[in-house]
């Protein structure tokens, strides 16, 4: 028997679909958007995969190609292109076999992959990448996004900064899965300094400008082997620091900051990033101290000054026609700068900041009305400025700065977008405290292909 769950009325009784080619148990599952692959079980025959067709689930399954041992009480799981069956029992004995199904390809007999490091059977499997995502497309860092799961490796990264014995080139790793403990440091940026800004994709974390002495240059931080060095790439088209980037799956806009101040927005090309940045339409105006977030189509800079101005403006740059100036939206809710900001598919929240008094206000922007003032949400636990801020799909993070009496802080707070009201709790700290540093993350989600939708 196959019983389809609805997600959008799940109380109700599930409702019983197309059956299995066989009727069999102990069996596993996994799949992608189109399709769901059940494999295994006790009978009649253990090694057999079965394909459910999302499109028409009343029909009976198809019978696809086998794995290369047969095995009950096994899990799967898998990612957008495929499908990976492990361990088990064969019937007996256990086995630590993971097998690989190409959906692509899936009247073909299964590959067999890396084992597991122990045999076993009766378990059980998960990944960031497995639920329903199609071709995946690549967002950025402290991005926003529709119809979107966590892909990647499940990690944020705050670098740079200025703590300890002064500027700091180092990059601490925090762990989502684990985000009570000390965060991880790991391999450095290329230069020390503070006063940058960040973005990225699903593969790699860029670091731009900075201080002392207003710096162009670009570091690239490779998530999959993130204990080397960052490696400098093409510089940004004029040296400044305190500014702020986002970004969409192919470029990284890094917009206005001082000495100017400057109202340029240069963007990088992720795929010829040894390039010089690209100069394109202007913020609003020239500032500095500003934040910004983003989904897939806009990004949104809000806050800063300079000195004696301090703004409330939100500007909203339109990736499809990025030459013109920037619009301005619905404003924060506080005119402040020195603050930071990340979001989630719905939602980009702008956290802390100083005007120069010291502030813990999150102000949520809605992008579905974003002309309206966004609403202020819970606040961060400690009132703070210079901080950083990147996020996954489920949570977002707001780390080190200073607080009221400028005493550097390592404290990281989490925002829930699932209850964004109440105040932020405070999860593993720093490695050290700092200010001006920034963040960056390798989950980014996936977007659904199928509606073309991002950290």
């Amino acid at each position: 028997m196959v019983q389809r769950i609805d997600y959008s009325n799940d109380t109700a009784t599930a409702v019983i679909k197309g059956p299995l080619h066989q009727g069999s148990r102990k069996l596993s599952a996994t799949g992608n958007a189109d399709f769901g692959y059940v494999a295994g079980g006790t009978n009649p025959d253990l090694s057999s995969i079965t394909r459910i067709d999302y499109s028409n689930d009343t029909a009976t399954s198809t019978q696809k190609g086998s794995m290369t041992v047969t095995r009950e009480a096994g899990a799967a799981t898998g990612n957008t292109s495929f499908g990976y069956f492990g361990g088990g029992s064969t019937p007996s004995p256990t086995t630590s076999i993971v097998d690989r199904v190409d959906y692509s390809n899936d009247t073909a007999t299964a590959v067999a992959k890396g084992p597991l490091s122990l045999a076993r059977s009766s378990i059980s499997a998960s990944s960031s990448q497995a639920n329903a995502i199609t071709t995946p497309t690549l967002f950025p860092a402290s991005s926003v996004r529709e119809n979107v799961v966590p892909q990647g490796t499940d990690f944020a990264y705050f670098g740079g900064g200025f703590g300890g014995a002064g500027y700091n080139s180092t990059v601490d790793r925090v762990d989502y899965s684990n985000d009570t403990a000390t965060s991880v440091a790991k391999g450095p940026l290329s230069v020390a300094r503070l006063g940058l800004a960040a973005t990225g994709n699903a593969s790699f974390g860029y670091f731009g400008g900075g201080e002392p002495g207003a710096k162009s240059t670009v570091d690239r931080i490779d998530y999959t082997n993130d204990t080397a060095t960052a490696a400098a790439k093409g510089p940004l088209s004029i040296a400044r620091y305190y500014f702020a980037a986002t970004g969409n799956s192919s470029f990284g806009y890094f917009g206005g900051g001082h000495p100017g101040p400057f109202s340029t927005v240069d963007r990088i090309d992720y795929s010829n990033d040894t390039a010089t940045a690209s100069p394109k339409g202007p913020l609003s105006a020239a500032k500095y101290y500003f934040a910004a977030t983003g989904n897939s189509s806009f990004g949104y800079f809000g806050g800063g000054y300079p000195w004696g101005t301090v703004f409330s403006t939100v500007d909203r740059v339109d990736y499809s026609s990025d030459t013109g100036t920037t619009p301005t939206k619905g404003p924060l809710s506080l005119a402040r700068g020195r603050l930071s900001a990340t979001g989630n598919a719905s939602f980009g929240y702008f956290g802390g900041g100083a005007t120069p008094s010291t502030f813990s206000t999150v102000d949520r922007i809605d992008y579905s009305n974003d002309t309206a003032t966004a609403a202020p949400k819970g606040p961060l636990s400690v009132a703070r400025k210079d901080l950083a801020a990147t996020g996954n799909a489920s949570f977002g993070y707001f780390g080190g700065g200073r607080n009221s009496s400028n005493s550097l802080l390592s404290t990281v707070d989490r925002v829930d977008y699932s209850n964004d009201t109440g105040t932020t709790p405070t999860k593993g700290p720093l490695s050290a405290g700092g200010n001006a540093t920034q963040g960056a993350t390798s989950s980014e989600p996936m977007q659904s292909h199928s509606k073309d939708l991002v950290s």
